[in-house]
């Protein structure tokens, strides 16, 4: 709290436009602690991986204080999605509030004109309508609320020049047999 005064009061100014003020909020908004890992790219750069944890009560406890997921996996994670040349990366619910925060992402990505970005757009939109109306439920232990909480998977990749849209939803086993007959009839 008091680097965070003195860097208002003071107002040095970094040559990217702050003073350090972001990573000082990020601490007292959450439980203090940033994780962080560097990972040497080259002689020039280096990936920073950082991860912090939020307070959802009042209550401080230094129990509390994890990793959800070691950085070390997370850096080996993002090098697997490099090499696939994976561009955007959507797991989780798939509940259409969630969605209204990926669609403008997807629409908005640098790839191709108008008529490519158009295509990306309205296909994902159709894996992920499919995901939503078709994906099976899967309940840890919680009992249904009413609302739908469709898990699934949405990737975009380019590789040797071609895009690649993949997309993935829950199936009860009893129903594969069907569905891949379907899939085999259309193809």
């Amino acid at each position: 709290k008091a680097e965070y005064q003195k860097i208002l009061l003071d107002g040095v100014i970094s040559e990217k436009g702050g003073g350090g003020l972001g990573i000082i909020t990020m601490v007292r908004r959450t439980d203090g602690h940033i994780h962080y890992k560097f990972k040497k790219i080259n002689d020039k750069f280096s990936y920073y991986y950082y991860q912090i944890q939020l307070i959802f009560s009042d209550k401080k406890n230094s129990k509390n204080v994890f990793e959800l997921i070691s950085l070390d996996r997370l850096s080996k994670f993002h090098e697997l999605l490099n090499n696939e040349n994976i561009l955007l990366n959507f797991n989780g619910s798939f509940a259409f509030q969630n969605l209204e925060s990926l669609l403008p992402i997807i629409e908005s990505h640098s790839i191709g004109g108008k008529l490519t970005k158009q295509k990306i757009f309205y296909l994902t939109v159709k894996l992920i309508r499919n995901i939503v109306d078709f994906a099976d439920d899967f309940v840890y232990d919680k009992p249904d609320s009413g609302k739908r909480n469709s898990r699934g998977v949405y990737l975009l990749s380019k590789k040797s020049g071609k895009l690649y849209l993949t997309a993935g939803n829950l199936i009860l086993n009893k129903k594969i047999t069907v569905l891949g007959n379907k899939i085999k009839l259309i193809k």
